[in-house]
Parts: C-alpha cells; structure tokens; sequence
C-alpha cells in the first residue's frame, strides 16, 4: 500500500461506518438477512471492517514489538471477520460463524496492544484512533457504535490529508529494518 493510500482508505472506511450507523438505526437482521436492508447491513459491515483492517495494516509504523504484532494481528483478524462476515451471512454458509466469531475477537483485542504501544511511542493520535475503533468495535451493534468508528476514520483521513496524521513513507514492514 502505497504512501497516499492510507487517507482514502480512512475516509472511505468512515463513510461506510456511517452509513452503517444509519442503517442500524433500522434494525437489520444481521445474522438471518432476507430484505435488501438486511444484506446492505451485512456488506457494510464486512466493508467497513475490511477498510479498518487495511488503515490498521498502514498504522504499523512505529518499530515497536506492540505495534508491529498487535496491528498485523487486528489487521489480520478485522480483515478475515470482514471476509467470514460476508460469505456467512451474505452468502448463506453459517458454518463460518465460528471462523467469524474467532476473527473479530483477535481482531477487536489485538487493538490494546497496538494502541498502548502507539501511545508508549508518543503516538498519540495514533493511539486514539486504535483505542477508539476498540470502543467503537464493543459497540458495532449500535448505531453509535458505528458513528464511532466513522468519526475516528473520516476524522484520521481529514488529519492525514492536512500533515498532521503523517505515515512513513515506504512500505517497509513495521518488523523488518529499513534500509537506505
């Protein structure tokens, strides 16, 4: 993912937890969906929690052990919730719901390690946007939940845009030295 990636992504990501925020407001059917309101809930969701997983894969840019295992770890987790979330409940297969369930719960933990080693590094805007998706993620099935995984990521987009939520500027991976 390229340097430029990260602020679309994040915008994007909080759009569609905004939408989500709405729709929740309807009462969807997540887990049996049979209307049209019940299957956008379900896309949504895995999109946003597939957006979250590629903003938190770029947020691994602190050399620390925290941050470089508990991001690929929630990014890995949010990205196969998101994916299992989909072919679950979108396509029918509820034998993933265990692979789901599994996925959001190292997915939504692995954020703490992340945020408290972005905060130890004097991240901290950093460090707010993962704690606050933590706090957001607990309460998904709300629709302030939901807005509060939109503001952050609209709001972590917005900052990047501006300078002031800036990510390295090669593809390095957070564990492996940069060479130069």
């Amino acid at each position: 993912m390229r340097y430029g990636c990260f602020a679309p992504l994040a915008l994007v990501g909080g759009a569609v937890w905004a939408v989500r925020a709405w729709i929740t407001t309807m009462d969807p059917t997540y887990w049996s969906p049979t209307s049209m309101l019940d299957y956008t809930a379900v896309a949504l969701g895995s999109a946003g929690l597939i957006t979250l997983a590629l903003c938190i894969w770029r947020l691994r840019v602190v050399r620390r052990f925290a941050v470089s295992r508990g991001g690929a770890a929630a990014a890995f987790g949010l990205g196969a919730a998101g994916i299992a979330n989909l072919v679950e409940d979108g396509l029918g297969f509820k034998s993933l719901g265990f692979v789901y369930v599994g996925a959001i719960l190292v997915g939504t933990f692995a954020l703490i390690p992340l945020g408290v080693g972005l905060a130890r590094a004097k991240a901290r805007l950093f460090a707010a946007a993962v704690l606050l998706t933590f706090a957001g993620l607990i309460l998904t099935s709300t629709w302030y939940g939901n807005l509060i995984l939109a503001g952050t990521w609209v709001s972590a987009g917005l900052l990047h845009l501006a300078g002031a939520f800036p990510l390295a500027r090669d593809d390095t991976p957070a564990d492996q030295p940069k060479t130069v």
